[in-house]
């Protein structure tokens, strides 16, 4: 898989590229991790999990900054992901932000939208994102319609 939007990352087995992050500096502490303000669309992903599958997604669960896909280079792996036309200038008024827009928990913060109980289901704006890109998280959890698998070790 060829995660578009920016040069290979070295991966542990589970993976969250954040478009948009700062990266830590040698100033930083040892323990130190990106500086990373939202809006950000994420590229996910867990490699060789259960089942000896690779788990990948696209969420806007951080907002969204900048469009992005998934695309397979072998055969074994069929499947791409994508949220790729730039969205942000059909964004509400209510979710948008500098360089793109807030997901509607970190305008909102109410267990609608965060969903904090863990049940929750679409909203009005979740669906809004969901049309837009019909492959990616949209609301926390999305899990059943926005995560994908290819056979562990393929591309």
């Amino acid at each position: 898989m060829d995660a578009k939007c920016g040069p290979e990352p070295i991966v542990p087995s589970t993976t969250q590229v954040m478009a948009g992050a700062k990266p830590a500096t040698a100033e930083d502490s040892s323990n130190a991790k990106p500086m990373v303000h939202p809006p950000n669309t994420l590229a996910e992903y867990a490699l060789n999990q259960f089942g000896n599958k690779d788990f990948f997604d696209i969420s806007l669960v951080d907002g969204f900054n900048v469009p992005m896909e998934f695309s397979p280079t072998s055969n074994a792996c069929t499947r791409g992901i994508r949220c790729a036309q730039d969205i942000k200038t059909q964004c509400p008024n209510e979710l948008k932000a500098p360089g793109g827009f807030h997901n509607p928990c970190t305008v909102y913060k109410t267990d609608k939208y965060c969903c904090n109980s863990g049940r929750c289901g679409p909203t009005n704006l979740s669906k809004f994102l969901e049309d837009r890109c019909r492959d990616a998280y949209s609301y926390p959890k999305d899990d059943p319609t926005s995560t994908f698998t290819c056979p562990g070790g393929t591309n």
